[in-house]
């Protein structure tokens, strides 16, 4: 499972989630983590075990494949981000 921090939004931050499902499809997510649970959720995370990202915080949008870069755009618009949010989100992965 990949993951990128693309900023942190006033209640916590936001990462894009990539990995893929139980039927072996790629997807993706974005999950708004608050801060106070994102230290336990950077160890699990790293851990390599399988876990629920929405036990952690908010998921703000998902799906299957690639995210598209409007996607990140439209976040970042939302929930008022600084304008490197998309770019991070976007670079090359």
């Amino acid at each position: 499972m990949g993951r990128k921090t693309g900023g942190k939004a006033a209640e916590g931050v936001i990462e894009l989630i990539q990995g893929t499902d139980d039927e072996g499809e790629e997807v993706y997510a974005y999950i708004s983590i608050p801060l106070a649970d994102y230290p336990i959720y950077r160890e699990i995370s790293a851990s390599g075990k399988i876990f629920d990202p929405t036990q952690f915080g908010t998921l703000l949008a998902h799906g299957r494949g690639e995210p598209p870069p409007s996607l990140a755009r439209k976040l970042a618009a939302k929930y008022k981000l600084p304008p490197e949010f998309a770019a991070i989100m976007t670079e090359e992965r």
